[in-house]
């Protein structure tokens, strides 16, 4: 909170009007949307609205608006309920489209719950491949995944006129979200899915041949990780431009 205290007006000055915000992670069983895993959850979404309550005040003054990631622990539903409740004027979303698979949401649900309110998206792909516990989200160049960019893109910048996007690249540890386990499911009260429905999307998508992970999680050389990541982004980049 200090922090955005001071950097704001400085922003403000350089003629920004947005920053990207996310709820601060204790610990990192937020991944992958594995909230039953924490005791802590509750408790940083309490602290995190109570921030965003005690910034409106300067947003206002800087007519600046923070838009929240969905950093794979909050969905749709759940970020527009804060914008609601706080102020739609001055806090938005910034939209990872990859992360929306993570926390009981697809890319479809997820842009029609929220889309009125994304400032700014992250372009991500993901593989899906299929773990005892689930399903683990891979990273990879864009249009080598899941992601529907081609439906997608046209209609954030035609229905939700978004024009700010950029190429984010997976991490190259990857996400494995626990749905096989009953647990899972219980922190999440309101959904923009049912729950069979969308293990049933989720199995469509799934990669019948068995991945370790990445490049790194499988131990390649350090140098061919980077080589592969540079090459990502190219490729990334040729395939926005195809479309």
């Amino acid at each position: 909170e200090s922090f955005l205290k001071r950097i704001i007006p400085e922003l403000s000055a350089l003629g920004h009007s947005s920053v990207r915000v996310k709820m601060l992670h204790l610990d990192k069983v937020f991944y992958g949307g594995n909230r039953y895993l924490s005791k802590k959850f509750k408790n940083s979404l309490n602290n995190f609205i109570k921030t965003l309550n005690n910034l409106l005040p300067l947003l206002e003054k800087y007519s600046f608006k923070l838009l929240i990631e969905n950093h794979q622990d909050l969905s749709s539903i759940e970020l527009v309920d804060i914008i609601n409740n706080l102020s739609p004027e001055y806090i938005g979303i910034n939209w990872d489209i990859g992360n929306s698979y993570s926390v009981f949401d697809t890319p479809h649900t997820f842009l029609k719950n929220a889309g009125d309110y994304i400032g700014n998206v992250h372009l991500k792909d993901y593989r899906i491949t299929a773990t005892d516990n689930g399903y683990k989200l891979i990273r990879c160049a864009l249009g080598d995944g899941v992601i529907k960019f081609d439906e997608i893109i046209p209609e954030l910048t035609n229905k939700y006129n978004v024009k700010k996007m950029s190429i984010e690249l997976g991490a190259q540890l990857s996400r494995e979200c626990n749905i096989n386990i009953d647990d899972y499911w219980e922190v999440y009260t309101k959904t923009s899915i049912s729950k069979e429905e969308f293990k049933e999307h989720i199995n469509e998508l799934t990669s019948t041949e068995s991945e370790i992970g990445s490049l790194y999680e499988q131990g390649v050389d350090i140098s061919k990780v980077i080589k592969v990541e540079l090459n990502d982004i190219v490729k990334s980049i040729n395939y926005l431009q195809s479309l």
